[in-house]
């Protein structure tokens, strides 16, 4: 003989709709529509987010690469002005200082052209070391001519590529 608990009332005893049909009431369930209102809601607002942080990111991308002038494309105006490639004015004679170094050097390589980096980077640090030199031994050694002409030449190119020809000798 099987013996069946006793069994409590129904906590939630049917309900009869206005039809007549018995629907059973559920305790902290929200109904589906709402449920998926709500939801649709939470999508509607992540994929609003999500397209904020794109374009937001995108425009400052745009405006980092597109919006204000590189800084390699900067330094080819000044060559092209008379200034030398550390960006002090033509004929000047005076020694190049470290802070004037570094600033020529972060010109070119902030730059957003891997070209304009690349050489003038590498001319720009030439000329440090010849300016380490003492004055009397200032003529760039045989080794680093094809180096400085490569380039420059290079340089040259780069620049007259974003539309700032050099014509004149590159101080």
């Amino acid at each position: 003989m099987s013996h069946q608990p006793p069994t409590s009332p129904d906590p939630h005893p049917p309900q009869l709709g206005p039809d007549g049909s018995s629907h059973r009431a559920e305790v902290g369930v929200t109904p589906a529509p709402a449920r998926r209102t709500r939801r649709s809601a939470v999508r509607v607002g992540i994929v609003v987010l999500a397209g904020l942080v794109v374009v937001v990111g995108g425009g400052y991308v745009v405006h980092d690469r597109f919006g204000r002038e590189d800084s390699g494309v900067a330094a080819c105006e000044i060559i092209r002005a008379g200034g030398t490639i550390t960006g002090k004015p033509a004929g000047s004679g005076s020694d190049l200082t470290e802070q004037e170094y570094r600033e020529a050097r972060d010109r070119f390589e902030n730059s957003h052209n891997d070209r304009l980096r690349e050489h003038g980077i590498a001319l720009v640090d030439l000329a440090w070391r010849l300016n380490q030199m003492p004055e009397a031994e200032r003529l760039p050694p045989q080794d680093s001519l094809g180096p400085a002409a490569t380039h420059l030449t290079g340089l040259r190119k780069a620049c007259a590529d974003e539309g700032v020809p050099i014509t004149a000798g590159t101080n």
